[in-house]
């Protein structure tokens, strides 16, 4: 209890001692701690008790005053809210399944033993008492097959391959030591790092090893199925069987676990200095992978560079070329230009006409009439035809010795036709221009004189 609590008891005066927020109010002007004129009628009806009012008189504010003040000296005003501005909490309606302890069997298990679990209780369901028969988990009980054998396939099938290995190798099996290799075998499903600990267990001074117990358990099944398998199974799908799809390797095995505890028991200096390796060699990777990069780039642009090259020498030829004959047309005379036109069209007849001899020397079926005729447009094709009818020859036997004879034929009929339209050109120019001769003639003189 403090002195001031003291005095209000007593009903003496509080002592002048100002607390913090009298001093902030003090400091505050008082016009500013006035209450605010409210803007409508409702409000001026019932005034806002959230707001802070200091009276001239009063030193404290009053009791019933909800006071907040800001860092700044001013008063906060708070507004109430109302109730229908809250959002009402949602009715969720939900239905409950129920639900039944119920008994039910495991196929799973051969001991008939009794379970229960919870199940959802039907409508037409309404005795308690009745036992399921099925469980939908017992599809997940899968067991792995273990061969068994018996007295007389062991000595038939199993002793001879014993007596041949225990001349090449160290370890020797017993029948003692198979039955129950292959009775732990069936009991845990394979699981050898248990059947090695349980064989161990129960044989006393052995030295077999893990390694040892799967070869074993692996040899003697493939031996079981292979003569069982005999005249019942083919060949082709007994090698699809998983005991003879994968070979145990009993080598890898023993070099494969030496690898694992080596790893393992590297000290940390080592695995420190392993993930530095590690670190350089990213980074050389990386360099190289950069350099490849630089120099496939580069590649590149120099074969670029090249093509760009020689697209500008060719076309650089190419315009040389177009102005020497440019220029060799300019000087040489107008009846010269037509005969040079003449012959360069049938050297380009005589060559296609080669070039279609040459593939009478290449290997492979070929027909002589395929290859008889030279390659013409439809109009000079209808002109050469006539030509030829009217020498007479109608029916061609495509022999060799006809062939080369049509060929020459061909080329003197290609030659004629070109001349007969040089002819026709030239009648119709002259019936145009009848002057043009003579101006050709004697700008040719002109050109002469200069020269």
């Amino acid at each position: 209890m403090s002195s001031s609590d003291i005095f209000d008891i007593l009903g003496g005066q509080t002592p002048k001692k100002k607390g913090a927020m009298q001093k902030l109010l003090d400091r505050t002007p008082k016009h500013t701690l006035q209450p605010k004129t409210p803007s409508t009628p409702s409000a001026l009806a019932t005034p806002s008790k959230y707001v802070v009012s200091v009276d001239e008189d009063e030193t404290t504010p009053t009791p019933s005053s909800a006071m907040m003040m800001s860092p700044f000296g001013s008063p906060v005003q708070f507004h109430p809210i109302k109730r229908g501005q809250l959002k009402q909490k949602r009715k969720i309606i939900q239905t409950t399944d129920k639900w039944r302890w119920k008994p039910f069997l495991s196929n799973a298990r051969e001991d008939n033993s009794i379970f229960y679990h919870w199940v959802r209780e039907d409508e037409d369901d309404e005795d308690e008492e009745v036992i399921e028969s099925s469980y939908p988990f017992e599809e997940l009980n899968k067991k792995i097959r273990v061969f068994q054998y018996n007295e007389q396939e062991y000595k038939d099938l199993i002793e001879p391959i014993d007596n041949e290995n225990n001349e090449k190798q160290n370890v020797k099996w017993t029948k003692e030591e198979t039955d129950l290799l292959f009775s732990l075998c069936k009991q845990f499903d394979l699981r050898f790092i248990i059947i090695h600990d349980r064989f161990s267990c129960q044989i006393n001074n052995t030295d077999k090893t893990l390694e040892d117990l799967k070869e074993r358990y692996y040899k003697v099944s493939k031996i079981l199925l292979k003569e069982r398998s005999k005249g019942v199974v083919p060949e082709d799908k007994l090698k699809l069987h998983p005991l003879f799809k994968v070979d145990y390797e009993y080598d890898h095995e023993v070099k494969r676990k030496h690898q694992l505890e080596i790893l393992y028991s590297r000290s940390s200096d080592v695995e420190k200095r392993e993930a530095q390796l590690r670190e350089q060699l990213k980074k050389i990777e990386a360099i190289k992978k950069k350099r490849a990069e630089v120099e496939e780039r580069e590649k590149k642009q120099k074969l670029k560079e090249e093509k760009e090259r020689l697209k500008k020498e060719q076309r650089k030829l190419e315009k040389q070329k177009k102005e020497k004959e440019k220029r060799q047309l300019d000087l040489t005379p107008a009846i010269l230009t037509i005969e040079e036109n003449i012959e360069e069209r049938v050297e380009d007849v005589v060559k296609s006409e080669d070039i279609l001899l040459s593939a009478l020397e290449e290997p492979g079926a070929y027909t002589r009439s395929f290859i008889l005729y030279p390659e013409l447009s439809t109009e000079d094709r209808q002109r050469f035809d006539s030509i030829v009818e009217g020498l007479g020859i109608t029916n061609i036997m495509p022999t060799k010795k006809v062939h080369e004879a049509f060929h020459t034929l061909s080329q003197h009929v290609c030659k004629l036709m070109e001349l007969q339209k040089k002819v026709e050109e030239s009648k119709k120019k002259r019936k145009k221009n009848p002057s043009g001769t003579s101006s050709t003639s004697s700008s040719n003189k002109k050109k002469k004189s200069k020269k």
